[in-house]
């Protein structure tokens, strides 16, 4: 399956990421976490720069097309954090995950986490 742990900063789905990949076999559950997809683009393009969603969604999509096309990942399943709006890019954004897994045939298990804002406040 695909595994999208969607939330906002300081809510911890990069820590209930690990538990999760540590509760498996070791190499049946792979974590990409948000900052690898984020962190090359941000090394080319400042945020607010033209083209830096589009160099976004290129990443995404050079690591979904191995997880589609490659039979060699369909025996793990991936986890996989982010942190998106329901504004329309991220909407679109969140679809690609689900797209991804469409178009392996692998079950899409979306999970969105939240907390209360005092308490994510005091984790920034």
């Amino acid at each position: 399956p695909i595994i999208y742990i969607n939330a906002f900063p300081g809510t911890g789905k990069l820590t209930i990421a690990k538990h999760l990949v540590s509760l498996f076999q070791t190499g049946s559950v792979k974590l990409i976490h948000n900052h690898l997809l984020i962190n090359p683009a941000d090394a080319v393009l400042d945020r607010d720069q033209e083209g830096y969603q589009k160099l976004r969604r290129k990443i995404r999509r050079a690591i979904f097309k191995p997880l589609i096309k490659n039979e060699e990942t369909y025996h793990c399943a991936y986890i996989f954090t982010d942190f998106q709006t329901d504004n329309d890019l991220g909407i679109n954004t969140s679809l690609e995950y689900m797209h991804c897994a469409e178009e392996r045939h692998c079950q899409f298990i979306p999970i969105t986490l939240v907390c209360e804002e005092s308490v994510n406040l005091k984790r920034l």
